[in-house]
């Protein structure tokens, strides 16, 4: 029988460890994966990975089981077994934790089969026992992996390199306590678990010792040992919640009352609790006991009652826990909460410095943010101009990487298309003049220079400017500007202490085009990413919960002295632009055919060609409402031009994100329709019809109260596009030092790869197997 934490135990294999299972197609690359001393279920791994048979999606895809092989950690084209646990960036940087440099070369070209079997035979010549090490992190990094896709489990691998350490020793233990059983060794469960062999004629009840897991969560399982190691019967349970007592005896418990109901009386017993040997002892002899079945059903009630006020223990103590007083009101940045009115906070020593509320949310009047709390602390890095003002044509004069934004000389963002991605310039720009600024009342965020004094890090590269003017091929040149810029950006902030620091949880990156830092993404994935949308992005480099997204800069001119109503605009829907799209956007082929002969409807083929722009933003100032549909990403550039015209957006795009959503209601100035609502005959343009001058008045009233939030400018101004950015990374900024924080909370137990041997090891789990 075997109380168990988180786990349950398995009983009456007799196969040795190293048995190899008979197969004559096996070669000897199998034979040495089979003969690989450890645990079974990393040798099971191993073999899977050896024969390529691991799931990954690029074999599931072999198996028509999903059309996308896709890695989703990183976002390659192809997930295989070999991508799995060494390519991926993340697994590269494990790896390269137990290789020396000099090495890699081998260990990262070798192809599938060699690195599987070259490993396990040391070919590296690798000093220490290489072939196990290699194992244990081969499936610790799978491990891993199904635990993002299945539990979406995040985490930053380079800090897990610990556990490796740790399961390698556990496994050195358990080696080790086996070789000390000598030839009475012939099963794993004796081995690692010190079952004994029951006297011929006997009923051997073991107990496997619970051990304390990670979250109190315990089973308890069990066979009926026969001699020679026959197995009759069994149990196995999920007892929840409990102590480590409580499992262990019921545990006991459960193997006597399955002795009771087999008829045995004679039972010899292995008990690691001393509670259970006290009453154990009471009328038995340990190594051979003799008893009635009258003796045997008295002791029943002992472990229950025992059991029972264990776990009653158990639930005061999980009821009631310690609280420990600390105070921290002289440390205001160690806490902080995302809403600045919070009540339950107030008086307990909790600083709210990051916190930004909207006000006038659920008015239709009195829009403002607070503005009483420390602005956010960014760091910028000083990257060479060639990242940013360089390649709008600036040239640094003298040391200077920055142009003197006091004068007049800053240089002009291009227009057109290329402004609407233009985010990077405008933070960059409200970062260099918080320096000079006598007075932060109304800004949200401030530049130090002391990285450790920072809330965050913004990484100056203008990554969408470097897209759309430098990503073509030039004669004589193997690679792009763009990409060279990437793989320079890459190796510049990897190389940084700031992020070494962090692993690049708390650095900012801005990307807003879609296309933009293509290749970086999936190195620089850690960061924070400040995007238009999620729409090429994998949820694993990029999601909600840990990025943010930004609105474009409008391209039409903000329609400033507005004097229109319900009645003075004649166009019901309006809609001009690129109607045949891929992915999504096919959707505004349907609506074209849809809308395109109702007589207050203008949908129409547009461009930002001969004087398009300004014939789209005349067609919205005379509307009531702007389609905005998705196309060949969840989000456009249309709704923020429909908001500065001041004309009704209508959203239909069922993947978008929208900026400052938190803390901004877009139900109450917009429109959303589901696309299969949409795809119904007559339902748009029944809906805008239906849509009385009072209800649009309202809408169009808070319209115009928005407006401001989506207004990118320089200088800034108070609650504009770039201070609102600004306050929605600040509402990040708690979770982010609470992921960072978990990450390095076995930090001081790490130990470097080339340290781990001379450590001295640490307690064997019996149950680890």
């Amino acid at each position: 029988m075997g109380p168990i934490c988180r786990t349950s135990t398995s009983v009456g294999a007799d196969q040795t460890p190293s048995t190899m299972p008979p197969n004559p197609l096996i070669g000897e690359d199998v034979r040495d994966i089979w003969g690989w001393d450890g645990p079974q279920k990393i040798r099971t791994f191993l073999w899977l990975l050896g024969k390529n048979r691991i799931l990954t999606n690029g074999e599931r895809r072999r198996h028509h089981l999903t059309i996308d092989a896709s890695c989703q950690r990183c976002g390659a084209l192809e997930e295989t077994a070999l991508h799995a646990v060494r390519d991926c960036p993340e697994a590269k940087q494990v790896c390269c934790k137990f290789v020396t440099p000099h090495l890699h070369s081998v260990f990262f070209g070798w192809d599938h089969r060699m690195w599987v079997t070259g490993n396990l035979q040391n070919s590296l010549h690798i000093t220490g026992e290489w072939a196990l090490l290699f194992g244990v992190v081969a499936w610790k990094l799978w491990r891993w992996r199904n635990l993002l896709i299945f539990e979406n489990e995040v985490f930053l691998l380079p800090y897990k390199v610990g556990e490796v350490v740790k399961k390698m020793r556990e496994v050195q233990d358990a080696r080790r306590h086996r070789n000390r059983m000598g030839q009475q060794c012939i099963s794993k469960e004796m081995c690692m678990l010190f079952w004994r062999l029951p006297v011929e004629g006997k009923l051997n009840l073991n107990s496997d010792r619970a051990v304390d897991g990670n979250t109190g969560w315990a089973s308890a399982g069990g066979a009926d040992q026969r001699p020679l190691w026959c197995m009759k019967g069994g149990f196995m349970m999920n007892i929840g919640y409990c102590s480590i007592t409580g499992a262990e005896l019921l545990g006991l418990y459960q193997g006597l009352k399955l002795a009771w109901d087999s008829g045995y009386r004679d039972l010899e017993a292995n008990c690691f609790l001393d509670i259970g040997m006290g009453f154990l002892m009471d009328g038995f002899l340990i190594e051979g006991l003799l008893m009635s079945r009258k003796s045997l059903f008295c002791i029943f009630l002992v472990p229950s009652l025992l059991f029972v006020v264990s776990w009653f223990f158990v639930l005061r103590l999980s009821g009631s826990p310690h609280l420990v007083d600390i105070n921290i009101s002289s440390r205001p940045k160690l806490l902080s909460t995302t809403d600045a009115d919070n009540s339950e906070f107030k008086g307990n020593g909790f600083s709210t410095d990051h916190s930004y509320t909207v006000k006038g949310i659920d008015s239709m009047k009195g829009i403002k943010c607070t503005t009483n709390r420390e602005p956010l602390k960014v760091f910028m890095y000083d990257l060479p101009s060639e990242f940013h003002f360089k390649l709008l044509g600036w040239n640094a004069n003298g040391n200077s990487v920055w142009p003197d934004i006091r004068s007049s000389g800053i240089p002009a963002y291009p227009g057109g298309l290329n402004l609407q991605h233009s985010i990077e310039y405008w933070l960059t720009l409200d970062l260099l003049s918080s320096e000079f600024a006598g007075d932060l009342s109304g800004r949200s965020s401030v530049r130090v220079k002391n990285s450790s004094e920072a809330d965050v890090v913004f990484v100056p590269f203008f990554s969408s400017l470097s897209l759309n003017r430098y990503s073509r091929l030039k004669p004589q040149e193997k690679k792009t500007v763009n990409t060279l810029l990437q793989q320079k950006l890459v190796t510049y902030l990897t190389s940084q202490k700031e992020w070494k620091r962090s692993g690049g949880i708390d650095h900012v990156v801005v990307a807003h085009h879609p296309n933009s830092l293509l290749d970086a993404r999936y190195q620089l994935w850690p960061a924070m990413f400040i995007l238009s949308d999620f729409g090429r992005y994998p949820p694993t480099v990029a999601n909600v919960d840990k990025d943010i997204i930004a609105p474009y800069k409008h391209v039409v001119r903000t329609f400033v002295t507005d004097a229109s109503d319900f009645d003075s605009r004649p166009t019901l829907l309006f809609f001009q632009g690129a109607i045949y799209r891929k992915d999504g956007g096919t959707i505004r082929q349907e609506l074209f055919y849809m809308l395109k002969d109702e007589k207050d409807v203008h949908f129409s083929f547009g461009s930002v060609q001969k004087d398009g722009i300004r014939s789209a933003a005349q067609g919205m100032q005379s509307s009531k409402f702007c389609l905005n549909i998705a196309g060949d990403t969840p989000s456009s550039n249309r709704l923020f031009d429909a908001i500065a015209s001041h004309c009704v957006p209508i959203i239909i795009s069922d993947e978008i994100e929208l900026p400052y959503e938190d803390v901004l209601d877009y139900s109450e100035f917009c429109i959303l329709i589901r696309t299969t609502d949409a795809l119904k005959e007559k339902f748009v343009i029944n809906l805008a019809r239906n849509i009385g001058k009072d209800q649009w008045t309202r809408m169009w009233t808070r319209l115009k109260e928005v407006e401001n939030f989506f207004e990118y400018r320089f200088p800034s101004r108070e609650n504009d596009a770039v201070q609102m950015i600004w306050q929605a990374i600040a509402r990040k900024v708690p979770a982010m030092k609470m992921k960072l924080n978990k990450a390095r909370r076995y930090s001081r137990t790490d130990v470097p790869a080339d340290q781990w041997l001379k450590t001295l090891p640490l307690p064997l789990p019996r149950n680890f197997w």
